[in-house]
């Protein structure tokens, strides 16, 4: 029994030993599921004219961006588009 005892206080020491605070680096102004490159273009405006039809659940309108390049050797913009129709698109 007392040779159980060095043992038994070692793992009691260990048990109430401090974890290590967790890092938390979420930052809730990112988008952690987007397809786009939010390093290279950032968006300063967004112009939105929606009409709503209900009956049918969907909403139709027009989206206007304005888009400032960050990383001047990007050429392609990347917008998430997903379950979208898109009738058009003008530069």
């Amino acid at each position: 029994m007392y040779r159980l005892l060095p043992l038994i206080v070692v793992l009691a020491l260990t048990a109430c030993s401090k974890d290590e605070t967790p890092v938390d680096d979420y930052d809730p102004a990112r988008d952690y599921f987007t397809f786009a490159d939010t390093n290279a273009f950032v968006t300063e405006h967004l112009a939105l004219d929606l009409d709503v039809d209900f009956e049918r659940r969907e909403l139709r309108g027009l989206a206007i961006l304005s888009v400032r390049r960050l990383v001047p050797e990007a050429a392609t913009l990347v917008l998430d588009t997903r379950d979208l129709s898109i009738g058009a698109v003008t530069i």
